[in-house]
């Protein structure tokens, strides 16, 4: 990884995997998606740039979160970054360990895994409820 220098290595789930072996490109080392393959996240032809055309094709519109200001830029919700918030999150929700979430999106440290976890109510009202009934 790019901030940590760190590998990570992370399981795909399997019905990714049986998608994946039914492509006809992508086998061995080829890439699936060779137009992405090594580009940088940032910059006008990095993957950000890429994931935003897309969005765009799909008339998949984000809210925008940050408007451009001196030197600053701005940031959708929908972004190519946004899916490691979206992983993170949705492995949250189902009950994974913040120890598991940490090791899969490759954070250095819980605080940093913490930013990218937002939970939703449902499970929210699930670790209320295993609280034992109060007799009143």
């Amino acid at each position: 990884m790019r901030k940590t220098g760190n590998d990570v290595t992370i399981p795909i789930h399997s019905q990714f995997g049986a998608w994946l072996r039914k492509q006809t490109r992508g086998i061995g080392k080829a890439s699936v998606f060779p137009t992405l393959a090594g580009k940088a996240g940032g910059g006008k032809s990095g993957l950000s740039m890429a994931f935003k055309r897309i969005m765009e094709r799909g008339k998949i519109k984000g809210r925008l979160l940050r408007d451009a200001t001196g030197e600053g830029r701005s940031q959708s919700s929908l972004s190519f970054h946004s899916l490691r918030h979206s992983f993170n999150s949705a492995l949250a929700n189902a009950g994974v360990s913040q120890e598991i979430r940490q090791k899969l999106t490759g954070h250095a440290s819980a605080e940093m895994n913490a930013i990218y976890t937002h939970y939703k109510v449902a499970p929210l009202r699930a670790a209320i409820g295993v609280i034992l009934s109060i007799k009143l």
